[in-house]
């Protein structure tokens, strides 16, 4: 059964994304927006961890679903997103194009080292995540929270010490492991379930978000290895959560935002391509407000992924999961 406050959740995170990448939009916003939006979804991939189940799945067969699940779609998204981006950039050679193929294979989360779809880099970091706390849980009986914090520590000493990133993000992943093993305590005791929200707690983790984010001196960014402090970077990242936990249980049976939050994949596999498109039809119409800008790609992408139900091939390949799936029409979102 899908919980409709946690597609809800995913709908608004992914929302947010979307916004958060409307370059024109407010930088205050966007820095908020920053402050939790990529640790909102490593809770929620934590939240829907299900450590019972996974522990009898054997390592290989975990890896491999995992791979098929979110790094396959990734490769799938950065070679495709080729074609639009050759078709409206001057080709510049094969070794543009292999150093871009390696950044979409590596997954590296920079611009020029992809096809215009750098935001698929969270895909195999999730990956990586979830490997790593897989082998957490397998051979990892007492003392968990401390191998925890010291794969977190090596994390944020390669963020702020080397500027290289490790294949598939690992070194992402180590600063992210934290907040999955954060949602899956949110499981344990059944959080989003059991908890009432209420407007206080609401109010509350919101002032304590913006202030956050005005006293961190950095702009918060996990693909650009970029944490700030990290008592602010925890603060706001929780705080952000709930304020978006809060929203989403007035609205959990908001259909259309359910929806986008079904469709997570795609809509971060194409994220810049649909921001890019959007301005070039509103430069056309002298028309560049960033919440228009916004607006319009959100209601592309309802476009878009309710096209893709009808075509169940493309639509299980962008989800990972196999065509022979008979649950295809319930697919568990990132």
């Amino acid at each position: 059964m899908r919980n409709p406050t946690i597609d809800v959740m995913k709908g608004v995170g992914i929302s947010l994304v979307v916004l958060g990448h409307v370059w024109t939009s407010p930088e205050l916003l966007q820095k908020i927006i920053y402050a939790f939006h990529m640790p909102l979804f490593f809770v929620i991939s934590g939240y829907l961890f299900n450590e019972t189940k996974r522990m009898e799945v054997p390592f290989q067969k975990f890896l491999l679903s995992r791979f098929q699940r979110l790094y396959l779609p990734a490769l799938v998204i950065g070679f495709s997103c080729a074609i639009p981006f050759y078709y409206f950039n001057k080709y510049s050679g094969i070794e543009d194009f292999l150093i871009r193929s390696f950044g979409i294979v590596y997954s590296v989360p920079l611009v020029e080292y992809t096809f215009n779809c750098t935001p698929i880099w969270f895909l195999s970091c999730l990956l990586c995540v979830e490997v790593l706390y897989y082998l957490i849980c397998k051979y990892v009986k007492w003392n968990r929270l401390a191998v925890i914090g010291i794969i977190f520590s090596m994390g944020v000493i390669v963020s702020r010490n080397f500027q290289v990133f490790l294949p598939l993000n690992l070194s992402i992943a180590a600063s992210s492991l934290v907040f999955l093993y954060l949602g899956t305590k949110l499981r344990s005791i059944d959080f989003i379930e059991r908890h009432q929200p209420h407007w206080i707690f609401m109010v509350l983790a919101g002032c304590i978000l913006c202030l956050t984010t005005i006293l961190n001196p950095v702009k918060v960014g996990f693909a650009a290895n970029r944490l700030g402090d990290l008592n602010y970077l925890f603060l706001g990242s929780f705080s952000g959560i709930y304020v978006v936990y809060f929203v989403s249980e007035k609205i959990k049976f908001c259909r259309w935002i359910s929806f986008l939050g079904q469709n997570t994949i795609l809509i971060l596999g194409y994220n810049y391509w649909a921001y890019f498109l959007v301005r070039v039809i509103l430069n056309k119409f002298d028309l560049s407000h960033w919440l228009l800008n916004f607006s319009l790609q959100i209601f592309l992408f309802l476009g878009a992924a309710a096209l893709l139900k009808k075509i169940p091939y493309a639509n299980c390949l962008l989800q990972g999961v196999p065509i022979s799936n008979k649950r295809r029409d319930q697919l568990v979102g990132v």
